[in-house]
């Protein structure tokens, strides 16, 4: 009896300790919208695709690919495809909260 309570334990106590360990990491507002300044900021100065935005940052590909999104889905960025296929992002020129005319 008491060998399988200490199994049930020991169970709960590896499950509870391994949910917490893998959780997954959410980042901050202020670390959000820092990196959405400085993508915009790199777009300002003319077009790029993702990998270049990157590396001229110096993020990870995912967290910038996550951050255009949001800007596009605010009208902020606008994605232009090239010969061959290749996407790049350009800056919309609006600013911020303006309505579009």
């Amino acid at each position: 009896m008491w060998a399988v309570i200490a199994l049930i334990a020991a169970t709960a106590a590896v499950l509870y300790f391994a949910l917490r360990a893998f959780r997954p990491y959410r980042r901050s507002v202020r670390e959000d919208a820092a990196l959405e300044a400085a993508v915009l900021a790199e777009l300002a100065k003319g077009p790029a695709d993702l990998t270049a935005l990157a590396s001229r940052i110096g993020a990870e590909e995912s967290l910038v690919a996550a951050a255009l999104a949001k800007l596009m889905r605010e009208g902020l960025v606008e994605p232009v495809e090239e010969d061959g296929g290749a996407v790049r992002y350009v800056w919309s020129g609006r600013r911020g909260r303006e309505t579009p005319t």
